[in-house]
Parts: structure tokens; C-alpha cells; sequence
């Protein structure tokens, strides 16, 4: 203590003020004047799904440089995190998060909804075949890919295929009674074609992948439209 003030007068001067409360935290590091040390550092060094706080839509985004955040921002450390990724920003779950969490004025009429940890361990998610996974973690990081490259057109064609995975996923009986695959779907309209390509290249192929989304005579477009069929879907689309 000595030494602080001797190094820190005018720190130290200030914060003596306040000694006797400063001592009773909990959350002090070994001397009552400091902060307590960060448990976590070593996770801002991991692959992570990273996310805000608060805001109109949910924004997450797949970290594989390293970065720090502050505390308006959340990081988890799944196994798989562009899979997790693409669950989190599908409309399924955005539709989730506008029904179920607080939101400074009204979620589906331009509130902000707050997305805190509380709630984030609420959030259901799935049962996934290791296919099914892939696929998903797929899509997730070709659409960032392809956001990269200035491609936005084609990221709204993938959404489509992304959205329609996770309906399969929280949905599949309502799916299989009317015969609808969409995970089938895109693996036979060649999907895996896609998964050892990266950067530019991965983006330039799913721009040339994804003309069957919007092409009717494919049975990959023709299961994304038959997906309207389903009250559930069309619920959460907007159209029910």
C-alpha cells in the first residue's frame, strides 16, 4: 500500500477516500484497490461466436482473429461456431428472440430487443446429425464469404436455404409429412461442392451454386417455396 501511494499519489489519495467500502467487494484483486484479474482471457485467444447486447436484430459473427470486447458484447466457445452461428442469426430464432426476450420498445414493430446471457441460455437448440451440422456451418460461413466479397444478392439467395435448414430442424415432422427435405435437397443439388473451397474462391462458386435457389424449375427452389405449405413457417415469415 505504501509503494501505490508512493508510485500513485493522487490515485491513491482519491481511492483512500473510499477504503473501508473498496474492502468489503468481492469482485477486488488481491489488494483492495484493484480490480479483480479477468478469468477469461484466454478465450478472447479461440475461434468464438461473438454477439451484442442490445439492438434492433441480433449480430453475431464468427471470430477467428482473436478479438477483445467490452462489456456490451458476449462470446461463446461452442465446439462448432459457425454452425452455432447460422442457428443464432436464422429468422426461426429471430422470430424466438422478438417473442421471448425484453426489448426496449415493441420487437416486432422497430424495438431492440436485449439479448443478455440470462436469456441466451433459454434458447433452444436442436438435435443435429453430423450432416446436418455441417451443412448448417456451411452455409454460415459461405454467406460471410460472400458478405466479404460484396456479393449481398447471393447472400439473400443462401439465407433462404439457411432459414429453410433450421425450419427443418425445429420442424422436421411437419416437414416429412408433406415430404420436404431441404438439407436433402441441397446435398443433392451439390452442396458439398462447396465445403473445401475458401475466401473468394468459395464466394465466386456459390454465386454460381446458388442460381438454382432462384431458378423454379429446380427441386431445390421448388422445396423452399413448398415450405410456405406449413402454418408454423408462414408465422414466422410474416405471411400467417
Amino acid at each position: 500500500e505504501r509503494i501505490f501511494a508512493m508510485e500513485y499519489p493522487r490515485i491513491s489519495a482519491h481511492l483512500t477516500r473510499y477504503r473501508a467500502d473498496l474492502k468489503k467487494r468481492t469482485d477486488k484483486g488481491e489488494y483492495w484497490w484493484e480490480l479483480r484479474a479477468c478469468g477469461y482471457w484466454d478465450a478472447f485467444d479461440q475461434v468464438k461466436v461473438a454477439y451484442n447486447e442490445t439492438s434492433a436484430e441480433l449480430h453475431a459473427f464468427v471470430d477467428e482473429e482473436g478479438f477483445c470486447f467490452n462489456k456490451t458484447a458476449f462470446i461463446l466457445l461452442p465446439d462448432d461456431p459457425w454452425s452455432l452461428a447460422a442457428l443464432m442469426l436464422s429468422k426461426p430464432l429471430d422470430f424466438y428472440f422478438r417473442m421471448r426476450f425484453p426489448s426496449h420498445g415493441d420487437a416486432f414493430n422497430g424495438g431492440r430487443p436485449q439479448f443478455r446471457k440470462d436469456r441466451m441460455l433459454t434458447v433452444p437448440v436442436p438435435e443435429m446429425s453430423p450432416d446436418q451440422k455441417a451443412s448448417l456451418a456451411l452455409m454460415g460461413k459461405t454467406i460471410t464469404r460472400c458478405r466479404e466479397a460484396g456479393i449481398p444478392a447471393i447472400c439473400n439467395r443462401l439465407e433462404s436455404l439457411l432459414n429453410a435448414f433450421v425450419y427443418e430442424l425445429f420442424f422436421p415432422d411437419e416437414l416429412a409429412a408433406r415430404g420436404l427435405s431441404p438439407f436433402a435437397a441441397a446435398r443433392e443439388a451439390g452442396l458439398d461442392e462447396l465445403a473445401g473451397l475458401t475466401g473468394k474462391a468459395l464466394a465466386r462458386a456459390a454465386d454460381t451454386w446458388s442460381a438454382q435457389l432462384a431458378d423454379p424449375a429446380t427441386k431445390l427452389y421448388a422445396t423452399l417455396f413448398d415450405l410456405q405449405s406449413i402454418d408454423e413457417i408462414r408465422i414466422i415469415e410474416g405471411r400467417g
